[in-house]
């Protein structure tokens, strides 16, 4: 009798040890998954059930297409050091006025400050030395601009939108 459960049991683990993986499967219209040396892309058209649920802690995601949970993609956090910046007259025509409070609180005393287009093209550099600027934006043309101010070091410290009309 031992010997005939030993025998049912080695015939009987491997199937039992494959029952234990499972490979992604999915039914779909349509998809596809493409890799090279450096990206890969892969989309699936049609999944029935595609939902996420995320709380505090838990991230529940239906569906095939899954996120990989080691890889994150955003955007770094902005310094601490926030100063109150102040743009206006928002909208402008001729003069734009800059002014920034709590740099002395920080022991700062110099800032740089780009002044960008909408597609990220630079516009002007500025070097700030102190705590009001009024700058000449009369050969702008009539768009949104972005105002980015940053540390000496290069870090990012604050970002603003101004309206030249």
């Amino acid at each position: 009798m031992n010997r005939f459960i030993i025998i049912i049991l080695l015939i009987g683990l491997p199937y039992w040890v494959n029952a234990q993986s499972l490979e992604r499967q999915v039914v779909s219209t349509a998809g596809i998954a493409v890799q090279n040396s450096s990206a890969m892309i892969s989309y699936t058209v049609g999944e029935s059930a595609t939902l996420s649920s995320v709380t505090q802690s838990v991230i529940l995601s239906q569906g095939f297409q899954q996120a990989d949970s080691t890889e994150f993609v955003g955007i770094p956090k902005l310094e601490s050091f926030a100063p109150n910046l102040f743009v206006y007259p928002n909208p402008t025509r001729d003069n734009l006025n800059i002014q920034i409070n709590g740099l002395k609180q920080r022991g700062i005393t110099h800032l740089n400050m780009q002044i960008m287009d909408l597609h990220g093209k630079l516009i002007k550099e500025i070097s700030l030395d102190s705590k009001h600027e009024q700058i000449d934006v009369s050969e702008l043309r009539a768009s949104t601009y972005l105002i980015r101010l940053y540390s000496l070091d290069g870090s990012i410290l604050q970002r603003v939108r101004f309206v030249k009309y």
